[in-house]
């Protein structure tokens, strides 16, 4: 028979008998917005603030929504402190500009804003994105 590793009530053992940690339980370190484990941070403030941009570039919310669990931000909060401690900074700083470039220059909402604004500018009344799906930069202007 193999070295096969022991499973306790769930938990998976090593012959050692130390616990392997599984990723949901590495993603439940920190709550939101604990700034304790963030080597070389900024201020708490700025660090809301990149993780609010980060999260952006996906198209993700920063609170909870009825189909946002605390949890998830949670996990997400998480991922993102383990990802600017292992990058590092400059890094990690380097590559949110480059994700928030790209999410500008490919996204479909971006582009139907831009629309929007260029109508704006031309003195029209709304964009046609607000007669189609109805536009969340015209509600900006005042339109309903």
């Amino acid at each position: 028979m193999e070295n096969t590793p022991y499973l306790a009530f769930g938990v998976e053992m090593t012959e050692a008998g130390e616990e392997v940690t599984t990723m949901e339980e590495e993603l439940e370190r920190w709550a939101l917005h604990d700034c304790s484990a963030i080597r070389d941070a900024r201020g708490p403030d700025e660090m809301k603030r990149l993780f609010q941009r980060f999260r952006a570039t996906r198209g993700k919310p920063v609170t909870v929504t009825p189909t946002v669990t605390i949890r998830s931000i949670d996990r997400a909060w998480t991922a993102f402190v383990k990802r600017w401690n292992l990058e590092g900074r400059e890094a990690f700083e380097t590559m949110l500009k480059k994700r928030e470039a790209d999410h500008a220059r490919l996204s479909v909402s971006e582009l139907a804003g831009q629309v929007c604004h260029l109508s704006w500018d031309q003195d029209y009344r709304c964009c046609i994105a607000h007669f189609e799906d109805g536009c969340p930069h015209c509600r900006e202007f005042g339109v309903a």
